[in-house]
């Protein structure tokens, strides 16, 4: 585990665990939901990176300028025979450099199902507010990729209130999979019923999240457009991940503008970011 400081922002990498994150606390408080003790399960970290794609590829089968692709399913315990999260979640990242207050962490791959050889990096940057989490992906490959990134953290919800102004959602199946999309003309409240685990479209300014006394707002480049928000019912976390694409991108017949799905040429680098800032609401009349 790598410490990461800078005044009251702490921050714990897990280079070996899909280079996720087990802690993010801000004067001593969990800002993130920390890892769950004795639970080696990426699932089980405070947050993870998602690379080369977000969310589910359907029966992980698609085809991509000419080639059928068919990845295995990846969900620890099986049951689930969808690939979800890409790869680097469940990958052993490299620490490129290290200093107190920040990291670069590097994930490449080489072989497999996936028929691109890529390289995703990470760069974490802490100050005394929170911190900026910058994604890159290069595709290393000969062919054209396609291509996701976004970050899947998790959060306590006792006591939260998030949010959030989408335009829309799409309606999926039992399983997440996309079926239709519905405009969205009021915000519910998204931590108040469940379970939820969807794709909103057209967000429209900050991701914000309250607890009693502080609030985290997370801003995003704009090519990370999509959220998903993860809520099981009846538990004590939910997810807000700010991601580039809807689920299922790769297989949908809607253009590039709709699904978000972006396609890296041999070479090329996308780079993103999030930008996540603690301020202190305890004088606040919210």
């Amino acid at each position: 585990m790598i410490a990461l400081r800078c005044g009251p922002t702490e921050l714990d990498v897990v280079p070996d665990r899909g280079g996720g994150i087990a802690r993010f606390a801000w004067h001593g408080k969990d800002v993130f939901r920390p890892a769950v003790p004795g639970d080696a399960s990426p699932l089980a970290l405070a947050c993870f990176p998602l690379v080369p794609f977000s969310n589910r590829i359907a029966q992980g089968t698609f085809t991509a300028g000419g080639r059928h692709v068919r990845l295995p399913p990846n969900l620890p315990g099986g049951g689930h025979p969808h690939p979800l999260h890409g790869f680097g979640w469940q990958a052993r990242w490299r620490l490129a450099r290290h200093r107190p207050d920040g990291a670069h962490l590097v994930h490449e791959h080489h072989a497999g199902p996936w028929p691109w050889r890529y390289r995703a990096e990470q760069t974490l940057r802490l100050g005394a507010d929170g911190y900026r989490h910058g994604l890159s992906l290069t595709n290393l490959g000969d062919t054209a990729m396609p291509a996701g990134l976004g970050l899947h953290p998790y959060f306590p919800k006792a006591e939260a209130r998030l949010t959030a102004t989408f335009d829309g959602f799409w309606e999926t199946t039992a399983d997440c999979l996309p079926v239709c999309w519905h405009p969205l003309d009021t915000m519910p409240d998204w931590l108040a019923d469940g379970p939820i685990d969807t794709v909103f479209t057209g967000r429209t300014g900050d991701l914000v999240i309250d607890w009693p006394g502080r609030r985290l707002t997370m801003a995003t480049a704009a090519d990370l457009a999509f959220t998903v928000i993860y809520h099981p019912q009846g538990a004590p976390f939910f997810c807000v991940e700010p991601v580039s694409h809807m689920t299922d991108a790769i297989n949908r017949a809607e253009p590039p503008e709709v699904t978000g799905l972006t396609w890296l040429q041999p070479g090329e680098t996308w780079r993103t970011h999030i930008a996540l800032r603690m301020t202190d609401t305890k004088d606040s009349p919210l």
